[in-house]
């Protein structure tokens, strides 16, 4: 027993619209590096404890300064009265051969060179690596617009080509060769609209911004 297969119809897609995203200066988006990287601000932190150690060793090289005092009661004998007694003073004091106080002040001062160092170098990969992807974005940016013109002279094109098609004055292999093209520019719009997005998403992983919670600015 045969019956009537019924088709549901298709749900009616809502139009892709390319996503656009903030737009910043280098100057800016290099300073946002530097404050917002995770790395640097660690390296940043160890810089600044080593000098914190350097002082510390130099500090052992000073005098050590101190106070003193003293007081007593003499107890009353046959012989007279008791009294009283008291001194104070200051106490000076200094190494004379202070040789493992400058060992560690230059174990001290080797450290500090070499984390401001890396501090140093990586700040400067930070910065190249901002100008990279900020170029990057922009390149990716301007594909974008010049796709976006692509799929509107295409569009148009066929549209002007359909016409003459009705009108007699083209062929079908001419509406199917700009049907083709229109789909084609189509698709190098999206590819570049992702290329886009794949290129913010870096400028913000430069920039020490990729978080969980700016992933809906990429969707």
């Amino acid at each position: 027993m045969g019956g009537t297969e019924i088709i549901a119809p298709r749900p009616t897609l809502a139009p892709l619209e390319a996503k656009s995203f903030p737009e910043g200066t280098l100057a800016d988006d290099i300073a946002a590096g530097m404050k917002a990287r995770p790395d640097l601000r660690a390296l940043r932190s160890a810089a600044q404890a080593e000098q914190a150690a350097v002082h510390a060793a130099r500090a052992d090289f000073l005098p050590q300064i101190g106070a003193y005092g003293d007081w007593e009661t003499d107890r009353q004998t046959f012989a007279g009265s008791g009294g009283d007694n008291w001194v104070a003073g200051v106490q000076l004091s200094f190494d004379i051969l202070p040789l493992a106080r400058r060992e560690r002040l230059h174990q001290e001062e080797a450290a500090r060179q070499k984390a401001e160092a890396q501090e140093q170098a990586t700040a400067l990969q930070i910065r190249l690596a901002v100008e990279r992807a900020f170029t990057g974005h922009q390149t990716a940016e301007h594909m974008v617009a010049t796709a976006q013109a692509a799929v509107d002279q295409s569009t148009e094109g066929l549209r002007i080509l359909r016409n003459r098609y009705n009108a007699s004055l083209a062929t079908m292999t001419d509406l199917l060769r700009a049907g083709d093209a229109q789909r084609q520019s189509q698709n190098d719009y999206w590819r570049a609209v992702y290329g886009n997005t794949v290129s913010y998403a870096a400028l913000l992983y430069a920039t020490g911004q990729l978080t969980p919670d700016s992933a809906e600015a990429l969707q």
